[in-house]
């Protein structure tokens, strides 16, 4: 779904970039400005805002999923902006989430765990209750202490 959401954030930089040639003079030193702080306010409400309202962003909508925080509600703005700010790593942050979800028990890509939020379907039930628990892990030699919910003891999971 993030392949989704990417194209169609490739989408809006392209029609940003159109509008903006017939908004700013030609030849003008503030083009390129415009251009990234357009950018950076279409992702932000793409990736933060729509994220966080009922609706979602179309690939959210197509893959039938939905984002909470680490108690199972609405994450908050702060929440989604750290969660979007990996997108400046791009691609790469792909190869990080395929190759860090193969090993995570929780299946929680590494953005999610910064965050403490978690992709969910959209009509997911919860399971039970579990126990909010910090665990570290250390990634390139730094240690991260990051809140995990875990089942209760005796619970499948």
């Amino acid at each position: 779904m993030d392949l989704v959401d990417f194209t169609f954030l490739l989408v809006g930089v392209v029609v940003i970039a159109v509008v903006s040639a017939f908004v700013v003079p030609p030849g003008a030193q503030a083009f390129p400005h415009v251009l990234f702080w357009s950018w950076v306010a279409f992702g932000f409400i793409y990736l933060v805002l729509l994220k966080r309202s009922r609706f979602g962003t179309l690939g959210y909508y197509l893959g039938d999923i939905r984002i909470v925080n680490i108690q199972g509600e609405r994450p908050s703005i702060w929440a989604l902006t750290i969660r979007a700010m990996f997108v400046v790593v791009g691609p790469l942050n792909t190869v990080v989430d395929i190759l860090w979800l193969t090993t995570d028990e929780r299946r929680q890509a590494l953005r999610d765990k910064f965050a403490h939020t978690y992709v969910i379907r959209t009509r997911a039930k919860p399971m039970g209750q579990g126990a909010i628990v910090y665990t570290t892990y250390t990634i390139f030699a730094v240690n991260f202490l990051f809140a995990e919910v875990r089942p209760v003891s005796g619970e499948a999971g």
